[in-house]
């Protein structure tokens, strides 16, 4: 027979891409067996809206079993659910509902703070800069002090891979004292929007000849409105207002010029003080007729991005930071070596897909993110000598993937699959699988004492650290 249960919305309303709890009664049939209660959200009590529709599963069973989704006849249960898109075809539980939370849902909307709360509770962390698993036995409140990850190790089996021995880096002099790598492209995001830009010092505006357009005293701000039409840049500043069809560019006397872009709203929900929108180095507004897309691109040294990168946080263990970053950079120098990945859109590498990059001000909180970066400077992973691709991913099932075995294509020696050390929690996979899995790095710099190199030799089979700079 067909039931009906209405669930309630607990707010008067939500806001676009707010998650919102709809609380519900369930009453289990009397009859043993699994039944599929059929959701879905209903516009003004009428009309289905369209992609809203999920179930949930309920084994009907003799007792009461530990499985939260198994009732006992006739019981009722009460369910709190945050509307949030996930598998359609299998039973809703939390751990679905916090692996499903993506880092922009923190840039689209107010993520509620009591599903943060409740995926701490099951040891899945949440938050702006990405997903990652936690012991249990650490605080769990999400406003809570990042916990500290020194270690007081409860499992002294060995890991499962031999403890490599450590091997001093061979070393070579930096080109130039204080080199901070070769000039990279962030491409930062794409809009249809008005950009204004303003900086810390006097800068000046180029066209893509390298032309001054105009200059602008520190504070001051210029707008760049794109018309997608004509094709056309509308740039107005310091009292400077002219249309191009060059795409724009913002300079300042240094690397050290701080842009502020004052149209962009970037900010974490975790908080709201901080608004990730100043960037080092130099700044594009340029159009691809590629792709039909306007992109803002930040232009700064390797060693500048790297400190504005927030895959990290300021409580993981610094030889997994000095790993993590090393892999980043190597990463990034791969790509920017190619070229080839963004090159239709003018830039080396994206700010949320590739790697996260926040800019500027994740510098300034993140700050042992650039204490690994300076501990670090210039060193990539190599491969019979060349420098090679190097991805990263955030946890595993107990072992690390093949590229072949994710990606196909050729053979890559140093890409293939290892077990993760003794004393890991297997999980459900998060992640593409391949090279450097970051809870399994974690607990060997936390529980074992890998130095930063032997956990890059730990997950990266056969492989070189080399200073190129």
């Amino acid at each position: 027979s067909s039931l009906t249960y209405k669930a309630s919305l607990e707010t008067a309303e939500n806001q676009p891409g707010q998650i919102g709890y709809f609380n519900t009664t369930l009453l289990a049939p009397s009859n043993l067996g699994t039944y599929k209660f059929k959701y879905a959200l209903v516009r003004d009590g009428k009309s289905i809206i369209s992609g809203s529709e999920f179930e949930i599963t309920i084994n009907v069973v003799n007792k009461k079993k530990s499985n939260q989704a198994n009732l006992a006849s006739n019981q009722k249960t009460e369910i709190l659910v945050p509307t949030q898109k996930i598998d359609n075809t299998k039973p809703v539980g939390l751990t679905e509902i916090c692996l499903s939370i993506k880092t922009s849902d923190f840039k689209a909307a107010m993520v509620d703070k009591r599903l943060l709360d409740e995926c701490l509770k099951i040891g899945i962390k949440v938050t702006e800069e990405g997903t990652s698993y936690i012991k249990l036995d650490q605080p769990t409140s999400s406003t809570a002090p990042e916990p500290s990850l020194e270690p007081t190790p409860t499992n002294t089996t060995p890991p499962v891979n031999p403890i490599p021995s450590p091997v001093p880096l061979q070393t070579t002099p930096s080109v130039a004292n204080g080199n901070n790598g070769p000039m990279v492209r962030i491409g930062l995001y794409n809009t249809t929007d008005p950009v204004i830009i303003t900086a810390n010092v006097p800068f000046t505006i180029k066209n893509q000849s390298g032309s001054v357009l105009a200059s602008v005293a520190a504070s001051l701000q210029a707008k760049v409105i794109f018309d997608f039409q004509s094709k056309t840049y509308n740039l107005t500043a310091n009292g400077t207002s002219l249309a191009t069809s060059s795409y724009i560019r913002f300079e300042g006397a240094n690397q050290n010029t701080v842009f502020e872009i004052i149209s962009l709203n970037w900010r974490p929900t975790w908080n709201t003080s901080i608004n990730y929108n100043k960037y080092l180095g130099a700044l594009e507004v340029r159009y691809s007729p590629n792709t039909g897309r306007l992109w803002v691109i930040n232009e700064l040294e390797l060693e500048n991005y790297l400190k504005g990168l927030a895959e990290s946080s300021n409580g993981a263990p610094i030889e997994y930071q000095k790993a993590l970053l090393t892999t980043a950079r190597t990463y990034a120098m791969y790509h920017f070596n190619r070229g080839t990945k963004h090159a239709a859109e003018y830039f080396t590498l994206d700010a949320t897909y590739d790697q996260v990059y926040r800019g500027y001000n994740a510098e300034l909180s993140l700050t042992q993110v650039s204490e690994a970066v300076e501990a670090t400077k210039g060193q990539v992973i190599t491969y019979n000598g060349e420098v090679v691709v190097t991805p990263y991913f955030s946890y595993d099932d107990g072992r690390t993937r093949s590229y072949q075995e994710v990606w196909g294509g050729s053979y890559k020696p140093w890409l293939v699959s290892v077990k993760e050390p003794a004393g890991y929690d297997k999980t459900t996979m998060y992640g593409h699988g391949v090279g450097l899995c970051a809870r399994g790095a974690v607990l060997l710099a936390a529980d074992f004492h890998y130095t930063f190199d032997q956990i890059l030799k730990y997950y990266f089979t056969g492989i070189e650290l080399k200073k190129i700079y």
